[in-house]
């Protein structure tokens, strides 16, 4: 499916993140994410990411992320999918630069997320399970460098319905967004793939992945507050300066 990138509006209904330059993140890095977030993950089926508010606040995306300063190589992190047999694919939209690489099968280990209904397997967020079938936790998808000014759309398709397909920019109510106490550089994103209102469990979990956006994504505000995010640097300057005045 090819996407379609709208103008991102700047209003109060409308989340615009501001991706600093940031170096690409480490293995170690991305070992110590995927352990804190599997406290949060899902245990069955039908169940949302466990965001408590504190350490993991959950909130709205809607629409397309936008790239304001120059990233040389951004990257998305797979955490995790419980979508059972469903053969998902990530994809992404650039407005510029290449949007060929994707997740051809979102298809991790399926005995560590069981439905409870039936006992079958439907997913994992275990990285110790990466030595069995599935696509391994923390796998590294690479994005590409990014222009000043550049938006970044994700989009979900299968490879086997080609009919099927969804994107930030065309349906933004199937996207969830996480921040991660202790790693606020990163905006974590959960995907619902059932767009049938009556049918779909609204889990939010049937491909979890990661994008480390740089200082900006620490400043992801409470569902309620949800605005565009304009001169994040020189806020985050400004409260620096508070804080050492009251020390």
């Amino acid at each position: 499916m090819k996407t379609k990138l709208f103008a991102l509006l700047t209003s109060l209904t409308t989340l615009t993140t501001v991706v600093a330059a940031t170096a690409p993140a480490q293995a170690g890095e991305i070992d110590d994410l995927m352990d804190a977030f599997y406290q949060f993950a899902p245990t069955q089926d039908r169940m949302k990411i466990q965001s408590d508010g504190v350490n993991l606040k959950e909130f709205d995306l809607t629409g397309p992320l936008t790239v304001n300063q120059y990233n040389a190589n951004l990257e998305a992190v797979f955490l995790g999918e419980a979508a059972g047999s469903t053969k998902n694919v990530l994809d992404f939209s650039v407005s510029s630069g290449d949007s060929n690489d994707k997740w051809s099968n979102i298809f991790a280990y399926k005995d560590d997320v069981l439905d409870p209904r039936t006992g079958m397997g439907v997913g994992s967020f275990n990285k110790n399970s990466n030595s069995k079938p599935g696509l391994n936790i923390g796998s590294t998808l690479s994005l590409g460098e990014f222009q000043a000014g550049s938006t970044l759309d994700f989009g979900l398709t299968r490879s086997d319905n080609a009919s099927f397909g969804f994107s930030l920019s065309s349906a933004p109510g199937q996207f969830k967004g996480y921040t991660l106490a202790g790693f606020e550089d990163w905006m974590i994103i959960g995907l619902e793939d059932n767009n049938n209102t009556e049918d779909s469990d609204w889990d939010y979990n049937d491909a979890v992945f990661a994008v480390k956006l740089g200082t900006p994504a620490a400043s992801v505000p409470e569902p309620s507050m949800i605005a565009a995010l304009m001169g994040v640097s020189a806020a985050f300057g400004i409260s620096r300066r508070k804080n050492a005045n009251k020390s």
